[in-house]
């Protein structure tokens, strides 16, 4: 059985490693570019409370402003020397690697991220939920009550959803309601402010004068349904004219306020970002901010109750609109709540199912997975149905270890003829090391026998293989041990069969990627383990990788542009133990796979009873 584990988030850091170290091969990792995305795919079909890392807690206003968008230019690079650390990539040119070489190339005192130069580039934008990064696809409405005939709010336009009474008076929407219910518009489908800014906006005109005995108030945010007539906001701006006040509302209750000055037509934006940080403006003017928990699915309204004697004035809202923008949020995951491996239709018995790796395959894919000390193979349809691949039997492996071996952690590599299996094999009282096997022509799913890889003669002992091929060459990250510390590392390609490796920055401490955390609250305090590479559409390289804290595993994410500095995103947990059902307890070996505008993470799950392999999806970066 596997342990696992959950952890709070800290705050962003920039690791680099030592730069004093000699760098030989450096073009192959001038390549080694994968960056973030900000557009965003369609909702997900899982359920709302299979979130990713969890929602977002209290944190500090975002400050007023975009940051800049310009780019930290430092010192140029030779382009007829060979590429250094202290020369830029190239690939994205002299500025972008300025943003990643992890020197204040401008000297003002600030690096990479932390200049405002450089807070728009891609590698800075993982995790960020600035307005600058935040530039992926969204919804827009807006509706102009000024032009709509009739008192039916839904002439405006057919989407709308009357609740309550709403109507129209005057050109303007009343929100009706009374004492004890609200009445107004759904504005539209649910949104999802956990990855995505949300701003509302509307023109709003309420009475300063107010009035006695009575319920004047217009309300404008993100809310789930509406409940027995009333709406419990998780983020609004309320303009309640009855206690002559603008208010923000979080979570059902008015954390700020400031008075209402005078009966004229103001417009209110209401903006809400993923890590939580909300700001009102008035007239263009920050009112108000506060911090909140977002949360998936929730319902654009403007709502209210209009409760006043006789034809006195009301509060009512000239326009709405509505504006959301995609943010890479690495955390932003739904979790499928059934297991995907075991799947139905096989024997599994008590067997234990785990570390899997998942490559595509035409219109379908190719997964590995560890089983009774084996590597098994699971074919996945189109459709999403899974049947077991090579053989097509429990008892048959693809590879049959020997007695007291074990082979695992399989790594998936789709070669143009043939597949390329990867994996760690461990005889007991030895220590593990990395194989490979080569596939059949035409991507059969037979394998030769499996061979040991070559690292580096002072690499004591390696596992947990992740290939990344890039522009010709292959790299190989593992867990190994550097200065009697367990580390992630990574490692180039030195041949062309990928049989033979040497560390990527031409030294051990050069190469270490990942060490675990010293801080004590950190999801990676005890160990790291189990790395996963890609590159995403910016040509920026993404680590994800498992981190214990106590006896709990959870998935963390690193980025970098170059492959020697990596940055973690404020928030770098990306998936833990979700408290209930398969994964309850925590999740590792993460194995993540970039298609159709969706980013599908397959993963370990324990329950602390049983093992299975879990599956989270969200956006494409």
């Amino acid at each position: 059985m596997i342990p696992f584990g959950v952890l709070p988030t800290v705050p962003k850091r920039d690791l680099r490693p030592s730069r004093l170290a000699p760098i030989v091969r450096i073009g192959p990792i001038a390549w080694l570019l994968v960056l973030p995305a900000c557009e965003l795919g369609a909702p997900s079909s899982f359920p709302d409370d299979a979130d990713g890392a969890g929602d977002a807690g209290a944190i500090a206003d975002y400050p007023d402003g975009a940051p800049g968008a310009g780019i930290d230019a430092g010192a140029a690079s030779d382009a007829s020397a060979p590429p250094s650390p202290d020369a830029g990539s190239g690939l994205f040119g002299e500025e972008d690697d300025a943003c990643f070489d992890g020197l204040d190339n401008d000297a003002n005192e600030a690096a990479d991220c932390e200049d405002d130069g450089c807070s728009a580039a891609p590698y800075c934008c993982v995790g960020s939920a600035a307005p600058a990064c935040c530039t992926g696809a969204g919804t827009s409405l807006s509706v102009d009550f000024d032009a709509c005939a009739g008192t039916d709010p839904r002439g405006c336009a057919p989407s709308l959803v009357v609740f309550g009474g709403a109507r129209l008076e005057g050109g303007a929407l009343v929100p009706q309601g009374d004492a004890h219910s609200d009445g107004g518009l759904v504005l539209g489908p649910a949104l999802d402010p956990t990855r995505e800014r949300v701003e509302l906006r509307a023109r709003i005109t309420a009475p300063a004068d107010g009035c006695t005995d009575c319920l004047d108030v217009l309300a404008l945010g993100l809310a789930g349904p509406p409940a027995d007539g009333r709406v419990l906001a998780d983020v609004a701006v309320m303009v309640r004219a009855s206690r002559r006040d603008v208010a923000l509302v979080v979570a059902g209750e008015a954390v700020a306020s400031e008075a209402l000055v005078d009966g004229a037509e103001h417009e209110y934006v209401l903006a809400i970002a993923p890590d939580g940080a909300v700001t009102l403006h008035v007239d263009g003017r920050r009112a108000l901010g506060a911090s909140a928990s977002p949360r998936r699915d929730r319902v654009p309204m403007l709502f209210g109750r209009t409760h006043v004697p006789g034809d006195a004035p009301t509060a009512r809202a000239r326009s709405v609109s509505i504006r959301t923008s995609g943010c890479d949020i690495p955390a932003a995951l739904r979790r499928d709540p059934r297991p995907t491996l075991p799947f139905d239709g096989v024997a599994w018995d008590w067997r234990a199912v785990a570390n899997p790796s998942i490559a595509a395959d035409g219109d379908g894919h190719l997964v590995a997975f560890s089983l009774d000390r084996a590597i098994h193979l699971a074919r996945r349809a189109a459709d999403g149905t899974l049947r077991l691949a090579g053989s097509g039997r429990v008892e048959a492996p693809l590879f049959v270890p020997e007695i007291n071996d074990e082979v695992r952690d399989a790594e998936l590599v789709r070669e143009p003829t043939r597949w390329v299996l990867y994996a760690t094999r461990q005889v007991d009282g030895e220590a593990p090391r990395i194989v490979r096997a080569d596939g059949g022509e035409g991507h059969a799913e037979s394998f030769t026998a499996l061979e040991d890889v070559a690292l580096p003669a002072d690499v004591p002992w390696a596992e947990s293989p992740a290939v990344l091929e890039h522009r010709g060459q292959r790299y190989l990250a593992a867990r190994t041990e550097v200065d009697a510390e367990t580390v992630i590392a990574l490692f180039v390609a030195i041949d062309g069969r990928g049989a033979v490796f040497d560390w990527a920055a031409g030294s051990a401490a050069g190469s270490v990627l990942v060490r675990r955390g010293a801080e004590g609250s950190r999801f990676d305090q005890d160990e790291v383990a189990d790395p996963d590479l890609l590159e995403d559409r910016f040509g920026l390289m993404r680590l994800y990788y498992a981190g214990r804290r106590g006896t709990r595993w959870s998935v963390g994410v690193r980025v970098s542009g170059d492959g020697l500095t990596w940055r973690e995103p404020g928030a770098p947990l990306v998936l833990s133990g979700s408290g209930r059902g398969h994964d309850a307890l925590g999740v590792r070996h993460p194995s993540v796979l970039l298609a159709g505008g969706r980013l599908e993470l397959l993963y370990t799950a324990s329950n602390g009873v049983t093992v299975a392999i879990g599956r989270a999806e969200g956006a494409a970066p």
